[in-house]
């Protein structure tokens, strides 16, 4: 679970699960919660398979359209891109307390990075170890953080940005 602290207040932002064959998992923080009945997430799986999951009430909704075939897990390459969600401005202190969901939890400083209550995103690549420098830059970012857990094959880097503040 990737948290992020704003203020005074520390909030999980995004989960992210992976497995020794090489699947990926990344979910909201509010996923796994009793209320409500929701466990909606984007996989990446050791075949090359990348697709969105949706179940409401236990019952799951197919999304076809959100199938894709990337490059499996026996010969990834370079830096890809997994998951793509925003925040918006206000929603942070919604977001569940640290703790809400289980498993390790990784603290990203939005205060020291300089972050502004505002609406900001959250991207999550797989990278080819040693090649974090390919993680592409956003045009116009403000404050960013990039946390790579290198404890993986491959890699697992969740970045969370801003754009520049209106001048």
């Amino acid at each position: 679970m990737i948290a992020i602290r704003f203020g005074v207040e520390v909030r999980e932002l995004v989960g992210v699960k992976t497995t020794p064959k090489g699947d990926i998992y990344v979910f909201p923080p509010y996923a796994r919660t009793p209320i409500p009945l929701v466990d909606v997430h984007m996989s990446k799986h050791a075949s090359g398979e990348r697709h969105l999951r949706v179940r409401f009430n236990g019952k799951c909704h197919p999304t076809p359209e959100t199938k894709m075939k990337l490059q499996p897990a026996s010969n990834f390459s370079g830096v890809e891109l997994v998951s793509h969600n925003p925040l918006f401005k206000g929603q942070f202190p919604i977001l569940p307390p640290l703790g809400s969901n289980r498993g390790k939890i990784v603290e990203l400083d939005a205060n020291s990075a300089g972050f502004r209550d505002d609406f900001l995103a959250i991207r999550v690549y797989l990278v080819e170890p040693n090649k974090e420098h390919e993680i592409p830059t956003p045009i116009d970012v403000g404050p960013r953080i990039v946390h790579i857990e290198k404890g993986v094959r491959p890699w697992v880097a969740v970045e969370v940005f801003q754009e520049k503040p209106p001048s």
